[in-house]
């Protein structure tokens, strides 16, 4: 499977709300690396009724070695890291009545790290189903530092 490209596309679960996910996968000796671009929306609970919401659309990068496989590499565990950056939107829709007054801007410039793990199960030679966990550690955003994501989507090898 080295150097075989295997584009990914996943919808994922954040800890407050949902988000998506589209990655180029290519399988090396010892693992993959993956680059893609990733939509989340964040759920900042406030003092009020109203929740304000932040959307993050980001560029991925991340290198994701083997850790365990079964001997025909049917079903595959991956571990490792990588980094994001992007732009995050911050009550994009104006969905806060007007009374409500915050000390937020509009948006901001967003980058950081994250851990990521993967279970890749091949249901044929090209079509694998994909579950994903990842922590990204948000540098500049106004949501927190940390967060958690998990994910299922179809990765098709070509």
């Amino acid at each position: 499977m080295k150097g075989q490209s295997a584009p990914t596309l996943s919808a994922v679960r954040t800890d407050s709300s949902y988000g998506g996910e589209i990655t180029y996968n290519q399988y090396t000796l010892v693992g993959m690396w993956n680059a893609g671009i990733r939509a989340t929306d964040y759920q900042v609970a406030t003092t009020t009724d109203y929740p304000i919401e932040a959307i993050q659309i980001t560029a991925t990068s991340s290198y994701l070695a083997r850790i365990a496989a079964t001997r025909a590499r049917r079903l595959n565990l991956y571990g490792g890291g990588g980094i994001f950056l992007g732009y995050e939107f911050f009550d994009p829709f104006n969905k806060l009545p007007e009374h409500i007054a915050t000390e937020s801007k509009s948006g901001c410039f967003v980058y950081g790290i994250l851990a990521r793990t993967e279970l890749e199960l091949f249901l044929s030679r090209q079509f694998a189903i994909v579950g994903s966990a990842s922590i990204p550690l948000n540098i500049q955003s106004q949501t927190g530092w940390f967060h958690w994501e998990a994910g299922i989507g179809i990765r098709i090898n070509i």
